[in-house]
C-alpha cells in the first residue's frame, strides 16, 4: 500500500471537512494580515477600516487633536481631564480608534522639572490643575497630586508609545512644548522612540513625526542618521518670521533646503492652505493640515492633504463608524 507521502501532490484528494478546515484557517490568516501593521494604512487594529476625510479608501487620514472627539455644537467641553466622559486620554484614544476607526493623533509634550516627559498642552494642565504654576517648574508627582478633583492626570511619553504600539496607531505627531525642546530633552524624546524590541523601535520611528522648528530640528538630526526619528514643521498665521506661511506657500517650500533634511511632514494650518490654494506638495511631503472644524471645511483642503487633524472627528468625518453618534 502505497503511503501519502509518496503520493504526488496532483493526485491528493481533500475530503469535505478537510476542505472546510483549510478555508477556515486561509480566513484565519487573511484577517490577521488585514489587522496587522503591514495593512494599517487601510485597517486598524481591530481589522476594520481606518477613518479618512471624504473617501473612505482615499482620503486622508482623519486625526484627532489632542485626543479630542467631541461635537462642534459643543466646543468649550473640550478638556484635558475628559476628551471622553471623565476618562484620560490614553483611554480617549482607545474609544476613538474602537468605535471611530480613528488611527491618527495630534499632541504635545511637556517635560516636569524632574525630566519626566508627559503628554499634554501647557495651558490645559495648567486649567486642570489647582495651582497656577508653571508645569515644567514642578516634578511629576507634584503635578498628579494637584490635580483638580476628577481630573486624571496626564500620561508619560512612554505609557502614550505603549498604546501606540498595542493598538498599531497609523501617525501621531508630537509636538515638544516650552522647556521640552532644550537639546537635553530632545535626546530624552529621541530615547523614548528608541525601544530596545526592533520591532517596536521600527513601528515608532516609521508612525511617530516630531513637530519641531529649524533650529530644535538640528539637534534631532544628527542622533541616528541610519533610523533618524521623522520631523514635521508647522507653517500657521500665528508666529511671524520666515518659514511659517512660507514654509507651505513658497516654491520650493524652505525645508528641503540644506541642512533640514530631517522633514518629512509640512503642518499647514486651513488658512494657510486656503491662502495658498494652488500649492500642493504631496508628491514631496506628507501634509498633515489643521484644525478644520466642520465636514464641508475638512473637505476643502482634503484633496492636498495626507492627514487632517480637527479637534471634531465626529463633525468632520460622520461617515467614519460611530460618527453619527
Amino acid at each position: 500500500m502505497r503511503g501519502v507521502a509518496n503520493t504526488p501532490m496532483s493526485q491528493l484528494r481533500l475530503t469535505p471537512l478537510s476542505r472546510v478546515i483549510v478555508a477556515v484557517t486561509l480566513l484565519f490568516v487573511l484577517s490577521m494580515y488585514l489587522s496587522s501593521g503591514s495593512h494599517s494604512s487601510r485597517f486598524t487594529s481591530l481589522g476594520s477600516p481606518v477613518c479618512r476625510v471624504g473617501n473612505p479608501k482615499t482620503g486622508p487620514l482623519l486625526c484627532s487633536h489632542r485626543g479630542y472627539h467631541q461635537p462642534w455644537t459643543d466646543p468649550e467641553s473640550n478638556t484635558l481631564d475628559s476628551p471622553v466622559a471623565g476618562s484620560g486620554l490614553l483611554d480617549s484614544i482607545r474609544w476613538l480608534h474602537r468605535r471611530m476607526g480613528i488611527s491618527c493623533f495630534d499632541l504635545d509634550l511637556v517635560v516636569t522639572f524632574d525630566g519626566h516627559i508627559i503628554v499634554a498642552h501647557p495651558d490645559e494642565l495648567s486649567r486642570m490643575l489647582n495651582v497656577v504654576n508653571d508645569p515644567s517648574s514642578m516634578t511629576y508627582i507634584q503635578i498628579k497630586s494637584k490635580a483638580k478633583p476628577g481630573a486624571t492626570s496626564p500620561p508619560l511619553l512612554s505609557e502614550l508609545l505603549d498604546v501606540l504600539y498595542e493598538l498599531r496607531i497609523e501617525q501621531t505627531t508630537l509636538e515638544p512644548k516650552g522647556s521640552a525642546q532644550h537639546p537635553r530633552n530632545i535626546r530624552r524624546i529621541y530615547e523614548a522612540l528608541s525601544p530596545e524590541s526592533s520591532d517596536k523601535r521600527t513601528f515608532l520611528r516609521t508612525r511617530t513625526f516630531v513637530v519641531v522648528m529649524p533650529e530644535v530640528a538640528l539637534s534631532f538630526i544628527p542622533l541616528d542618521a541610519q533610523e533618524p526619528v521623522q520631523l514635521a514643521v508647522p507653517a500657521k498665521h500665528s508666529q511671524s518670521g520666515p518659514g511659517f506661511p512660507q514654509w507651505y506657500c513658497e516654491e520650493p517650500p524652505l525645508p528641503i533646503n540644506d541642512p533640514l533634511q530631517g522633514y518629512k511632514m509640512i503642518m499647514p494650518s486651513r488658512d494657510v492652505m486656503l491662502e495658498c490654494d494652488k500649492k500642493d506638495w504631496k508628491g514631496k511631503y506628507l501634509i498633515g493640515s489643521w484644525l478644520p472644524a466642520s465636514e464641508s471645511e475638512a473637505l476643502d483642503i482634503a484633496a492636498r492633504s495626507t492627514s487632517v487633524t480637527t479637534d471634531f472627528p465626529a463633525a468632520v468625518a460622520p461617515h467614519c463608524r460611530g460618527g453619527s453618534t
